[in-house]
Order: structure tokens, then sequence, then C-alpha cells
């Protein structure tokens, strides 16, 4: 034989030998070592529980982290009010305590009509599914009829999405029961603390839309704050400068981001987890909240709110309580720190008063040897003016003669509004004879007072609002604004248009 021919001879056999063990394994598949011993097909739908929320009276829910009931109230139909029947989930032993209904009716809902997507035969050890004795969690349905069905529920399933459930000495896998009925009754309560509303706003057609919020009162105290920071409406109202006034332990305009990043974090509150319900007096001691770390008393959008915050816990989050609930949250420091950790020098602008300029009907600077009275008068400018916003045409005098308002008084008032502070801090000082002061009359009504005191032995003055201490700022910058003014006075031009 050829050795060419001999070499293909052989490769056939070879050919014929592989071929003949993959159809061997073909025809004669390995067996099946899955633990799970299966009388059912993977695709096949099983029904384990074959009702519906209407026909549920309680369910007893039993697992090693909590017991606890929930309840069903069947609600009729009513054909007055064209309401259609329906199921009102709720948990014993909860009247009173805020509970989140959504999640309630999906966890019963989850068991209630329950289908299997495997059925095992019956092991020999229901421990090693987590079914033995009360399982991972014991379910008892109890029913309008007075009928009742027990569900125990095992352990997550080895091979399958879903976790093993015995009834009536039968063993399933289902994948639809919730997570809820291993966890505590605490998580069925709900977590949104506070929401309030949006500030509704009508345009001159009657169209509604949302408007800014608008943060009344705010009182900032506890461990966090040894002298507590007061803050309330601006009041004269220039809503387009300073909606706000920090009113103690200084009185100055409000910095307008920092204290609308705080009515933001105040307005809506959501917890991570409940921790408590119907507390009482020796729990908020046991959580901190008895002597809170920060308490914040406010109104925002008509509504008024007290809520109080521990000092930070070992998972750095804060218990938290509002107002006279007795429930206790637990909230990361994230959604807290803007107001709890506020400092006073950042909720107040750092200028003493910034009061809109088409606000002031007349300006009054007193100093020691003489005084500046700057008059204005205004009419709405009809072509710049919307429906949002007034604008005006200002016209400005000195002492009853007139100065160019856009070369001269303009630049003069916003050298004025621009007098840096640079701190807070309470410093002692003379109060008996003020250096300077200023005082700004409104069209509206009302007027403001502004003094300046020396401080004795350094280059700093301090700056009072109303009587209140404000800050203090530094000499040079008075004392340039006082010889701007000597020149606007002359109706010196200070600034080209």
């Amino acid at each position: 034989m050829k050795k060419k021919t001999k070499n293909i001879i052989i490769m056939l056999v070879v050919l014929l030998a592989v071929g003949g063990i993959a159809a061997a394994l073909l025809l004669n598949p390995k067996e099946d070592t899955a633990e799970e011993p299966s009388s059912s097909t993977a695709t096949e739908i099983i029904p384990v529980v074959e009702k519906t929320a209407a026909d549920l009276s309680s369910i007893s829910v039993k697992n090693a982290a909590d017991q606890f009931v929930i309840t069903a109230k069947q609600i009729a139909a009513d054909e007055a009010t064209e309401t259609k029947a329906s199921t009102e989930f709720s948990l014993e032993g909860f009247d009173g305590v805020a509970l989140n209904a959504s999640n309630l009716s999906s966890a019963a809902n989850t068991v209630v009509s329950l289908n299997a997507v495997k059925q095992l035969d019956t092991p020999e050890k229901l421990a090693d599914f987590g079914l033995d004795g009360e399982g991972e969690a014991t379910l008892t349905l109890q029913y309008t009829d007075g009928t009742h069905e027990t569900l125990i529920v095992g352990l997550p399933s080895s091979g399958t999405t879903g976790r093993y459930v015995l009834k009536d000495k039968n063993v399933y896998i289902v994948s639809s029961v919730s997570q809820s009925f291993f966890d505590t009754a605490l998580s069925f309560v709900d977590t949104a603390v506070l929401a309030i509303p949006d500030v509704e706003v009508t345009d001159a057609e009657g169209n509604v839309s949302a408007g800014a919020d608008v943060l009344t009162a705010l009182t900032l105290s506890g461990k966090q704050f040894p002298e507590q920071i007061e803050i309330a409406l601006n009041p004269n109202d220039s809503t387009s400068m300073s909606p706000n006034r920090v009113l103690a332990p200084i009185e100055a305009d409000g910095n307008s981001t920092a204290i609308s990043e705080i009515t933001t974090a105040l307005r809506t509150i959501t917890a991570t987890n409940v921790v408590q319900v119907k507390a009482d007096d020796a729990d908020f001691e046991t959580y901190g909240l008895a002597e809170p770390y920060a308490q914040a008393d406010f109104e925002i959008n008509g509504e008024k709110h007290t809520v109080k915050i521990s000092d930070a816990n070992e998972n750095k989050n804060h218990y938290l309580v509002i107002d006279d609930n007795k429930t206790i949250y637990e909230v990361p420091s994230s959604s807290v720190s803007v107001w709890s950790d506020a400092k006073l020098d950042k909720l107040r602008a750092s200028y003493i008063l910034l009061s809109n300029i088409q606000d002031v009907s007349k300006l009054t600077y007193t100093k020691s040897d003489s005084t500046y009275v700057f008059d204005m008068t205004r009419e709405k400018n009809e072509e710049k003016s919307t429906d949002d916003a007034i604008q005006y045409d200002i016209s400005a005098t000195f002492n009853g003669g007139s100065i160019d308002y856009s070369k001269t008084y303009q630049p003069m008032y916003s050298a004025m509004l621009s007098l840096p502070i640079l701190s807070s801090e309470v410093v002692e000082y003379d109060k008996a004879s003020p250096i300077f002061s200023m005082q700004y009359d409104y069209f509206e009504g009302g007027s403001d007072v502004v003094k300046f005191y020396a401080l004795e032995g350094q280059d700093r003055y301090v700056a009072e609002l109303n009587g209140k201490y404000s800050g203090i700022l530094r000499k040079v910058s008075l004392d340039d604004f006082i010889t701007l003014l000597d020149r606007a006075s002359k109706n010196e031009v200070l600034k080209e248009s």
C-alpha cells in the first residue's frame, strides 16, 4: 500500500471515532447534578395561592427581625361617587403613623396571587432549603370567609431566581415574594418626611405656574448654634436684591444663594429609613433628640414646621424628628448639613444693606460737620415695564439742586452698597458718638439706618444696622466712600455712561 493511501485511511478512522463519541454524548446526555429534585419543568406556571386582594382579611408575618400583621380593609364600590371597590392596607398597631400605602399593597399582592416557576419533589431535609421550622419568614394569609393558608418562605433558590416556599407539604420556587416580608414593620413606614407644595402664581392671562419659594422665617438653634440665628423676610420687600434679612445675633441683609439652598433642603425632607415610631421622651433621649445637635423652626410657602436632628451617629447619619411627630427617622448628613452646619458669615450678605436703587426715595448722610441729602423722584417707564417687573425713570437732586443720575448718583449708590464687611464677630466699641451715618427712606414707606463707629487703636469701623450690630469693615473703605460722597455732592462725573 502506498504511503499516501495509508495516511488517508488513518484519517478516516480517526474522524469516524470522534463522530461516534459526539453522537454518543448527544444520545446519552450527562445526568442533571442539580440538588433540586424536580417534578415540573422550569417553564411551567404553577398556582400556589389563588386569591385576590378582595379575599384578604390580613397577613401575619413572622421573621427573624420582627413579627407584625398587615390588615386589609375592603372598601365597597359606591355608584353615587363612581368609586370602584378596593382594598386598603395598613399595619396593626400603627394607627396615626404615616405608612407607605403603595409598598403595603405591593407586598400583599405578591403573595395573595402567587405562582411558582417550579415545583420540587418534597426533599428529605427541609433545612437545606431554609424551610424547617418557621423558615426565613412565615406568612399566614387570613381570608374574609374565615379560612387561611400558611406559607413558609425559605432561602433563595440555587438554580433559579426566586425563593423556596413550603405550602401544604409541597415545595415550590417562586420569584415574586416581597423583600419587605424579611424586614421589620418599620420598612412600611413612609420615609417622605416633608414635602411643602409650590407657591402658585397667576399671570395676567390667567396661567398658573410655580413661583419662587418664600422663606418667611427661620430660626436655627441647638448645640451647634450657641447664639441662635434668626432670619426673616426683608422688611423693605426689595426682592430683586435680597429677599431675606438676618435679624440675630446681628442684623444684615441675607445671602440669597445660601438662604435659598437652606430653603430647598428644608422644604423637602426624605429619610433613608425609620428607626422608631410612637417614640416617648426616653426614646428621644436615647436617639439624642432631647437636646438636639441642631434645630430649625421655619415657615416656607405658608407652612410652619420644626425639625430637630441628633449628633451624627456611627454611620455619619443623623436621627431626625419633625414637629410633634413621634416617628424618628434617619437621614444622611449630606441632606441636612446645609442648614445644621450653617455659619453666620455665610448666611449674611458680604455687605451691610442691599436695597434696590429703585426703592429708595431719599438718602441722608450725616457726619460730624455736615449733612448730605439726596432726593429721588420716579415715574413708571411703560415701554420697559413688564407684568413681572416695573421699571422706573428716576431723577435725583442734592440739597434741592439737580445732579446727573447715571453719571453721579448711580456710581455713588453702587459704591455705598459695596462697602465690604470683613467679619461678623461681635467686638466692644464706643457707642456714644457715630462718626458717620446713612439713612435710607423708601417710596413704599419705612426706612433703614446704618451707623459707623470707630474702633479705638485700630484701622477698623463697626457698622450698626437699625441699632443692631452688623459687622466690621476697614476704615479706608468708609473713608474712600466719604471722599466719593463729597464729589457727588458737587455733581462731579463719577463714571462715564
